[in-house]
């Protein structure tokens, strides 16, 4: 009989929001998805729509399509 392992049957919150294929941004669902991450919330300062979307949903990660990430970066996302 083989032990069951409980802890890793669960996905992890990151996991099933990635398993959607959805940007959480655009809501487009042509991939491929980006993970883009920050070290703390509280270095986010609430200026940019995507800072805000983040502090409301109290999440250092956001989904993002290719296109959306790079925005981001750019500085293009609002």
């Amino acid at each position: 009989m083989r032990p069951s392992n409980i802890r890793n049957a669960c996905r992890s919150g990151l996991l099933q929001r990635l398993s959607v294929e959805k940007c959480e941004w655009c809501n487009t669902t042509k991939g491929p998805f980006e993970v883009h991450h920050i070290r703390k919330l509280k270095d986010l300062k609430g200026k940019s729509e995507w800072e805000k979307a983040m502090i409301g949903r109290n999440r250092k990660t956001m989904v993002l399509c290719r296109r959306c990430h790079k925005d981001l970066h750019a500085g293009r996302l609002d």
